[in-house]
């Protein structure tokens, strides 16, 4: 799914689920078959606001 986030990483099952429900995009399209995590990188505010505006489309979480 992203080409810096080995498939051994202990939350690569979490981001995997974060992006198929595209809760996250990724921090870089480089093109179709390499994306970007950057697992590493730290979060603002700014980007947390649209991880939670993502999920919070997913009717499960709106409706308690």
């Amino acid at each position: 799914m992203f080409t810096d986030l080995p498939a051994n990483d202990a939350f690569c099952g979490f981001v995997t689920w974060m992006a198929q429900n595209a809760v996250t995009l990724g921090c870089q399209v480089l093109d179709a078959n390499n994306r970007r995590y950057c697992p590493d990188d730290f979060v603002t505010r700014k980007q947390m606001a649209a991880f939670m505006a993502r999920l919070g489309r997913d009717t499960a979480f709106a409706d308690g």
